[in-house]
This record gives C-alpha cells, sequence and structure tokens, in this order.
C-alpha cells in the first residue's frame, strides 16, 4: 500500500529516469515499476505456504522478489560539488558494518544501527527517518522491537517487499527515499540499513544537505 501511495503521489517518479523498451514492432516508455501490486489482501498473503521450513512463517509474500534495475549517483566532497556548481541533496556523516550469527543475518540491522548511534553520539530518537531494507519482512519487525522504531518513521514509501531487491540499486533506492523524505518534511537525519548474507549487517547515517 505505501509503495502504491507513492507511486499515485508522485514520489517514487521524481526518483525514475523513463526509458524506451520494446514492445513487438515499437517501443513504449517505461516509467513506472511494475513490481508493486494491487489488489493484495492479508488473506491472500496468509495462505501462501512456508519457503523454507514447513512450520515457518517466511513466504514469498513477506519476502523480497526478484526484479531488476539500475541506479546512479554521484559522490563527493562539499568543496568539489560547489566548484563545479553542483547542490548537494545529503551529506553522508557516518557508517558502521557489523557481523552477526551467520544463521541470524536478519538480526544485523540492530547492532549496525546500535553501534552507527553510539559512533556518532546521537539518540535513536535523534533520528527523524530510517530505511531498513526489507529482504524479508521480519528483519523490520526485529528492528521495531529491538530499537523502538515506530512504524510511522521508516519505509513510508515502500520497501524490498513491494518493489524488489535487485543488487546494486536497493542502496542508492532507499538513499533517495530517505533524501527526498528530509526535503520534504525538513529533517535532519536519517538512518538507511540493512542485513547481508553469511552473517553481517550495515548502516549509514545521512544528514539533510539544508541543515549544512
Amino acid at each position: 500500500e505505501r509503495a502504491l501511495a507513492a507511486i499515485e503521489s508522485g514520489f517514487l517518479g521524481r526518483q525514475i529516469q523513463p526509458v524506451m523498451v520494446p514492445s513487438g514492432r515499437s517501443q513504449v516508455e517505461f516509467a513506472i515499476d511494475e513490481s508493486p501490486r494491487a489488489g493484495l489482501t492479508l488473506e491472500k498473503l496468509a495462505s501462501l505456504k512456508p519457503a523454507f521450513k514447513a512450520d515457518g512463517n517466511v513466504t514469498a509474500g513477506n519476502s523480497s522478489g526478484v526484479t531488476d534495475g539500475a541506479a546512479a549517483m554521484v559522490v563527493g566532497s562539499l568543496d568539489r560539488m560547489r566548484a563545479c556548481g553542483v547542490s548537494p541533496v545529503a551529506k553522508i556523516v557516518d557508517w558502521a558494518v557489523v557481523g552477526v550469527e551467520p544463521s541470524l543475518m536478519g538480526h544485523g540491522p540492530v547492532p549496525a544501527i546500535s553501534q552507527l548511534l553510539k559512533r556518532v553520539d546521537l539518540g535513536i530518537n535523534d533520528i527523524d527517518y530510517f530505511e531498513i531494507n526489507e529482504a524479508f519482512a521480519v528483519v523490520n519487525l526485529h528492528a521495531e522491537a529491538q530499537l523502538g522504531i515506530s512504524r510511522d518513521r521508516h519505509n513510508l514509501y515502500g520497501g524490498g517487499i513491494s518493489v524488489g531487491h535487485p543488487p546494486g540499486v536497493t542502496g542508492l533506492r532507499m538513499m533517495l527515499n530517505a533524501t527526498q523524505h528530509l526535503q520534504d518534511t525538513g529533517g535532519r537525519y536519517a538512518i538507511l540499513s540493512m542485513c547481508l548474507g553469511a552473517g553481517q549487517g550495515m548502516a549509514m547515517l545521512i544528514e539533510n544537505a539544508a541543515a549544512l
């Protein structure tokens, strides 16, 4: 629902560069993400079979989809950007990478975010917005419970379950959501975080360029 609302409002459209793709003998403009699906209900999702264990609760409905995509961004010093006449949208303040038990890789964002906050001497309530990748829904549920992040402060524009988790794109997609959110709301800080296979967690703190 959040991803569909973000498409309808034009929020996600601000991130997309339309491209022409072949369709039969002609070409059509591709400008709207195909992954978010309207009409899903809790009943439909609850009817899906577990993916890993017979008595498990991870299904195709609460896992990120198999999608593809492409993304790009420019990272540079503030002095260099000013010299080029470019206005930055956010500052990368700091980041943290941690290791967890590989079988509990979905726990990764919690210690990564905790370590990052300690490094920058900020508290959880100093952060205006969070983007936590939904490799699986349980990753976000765990982070909510362990860190005390309210649901109205993270992934407001859909996540990996709705728009997919294409390698090389997810991090920038989260960055764009976070920077646009800070710009639109006047917030100062956002944290992006994700778990990684083999037991890693990563988190990055960004600051609204308007505060620089």
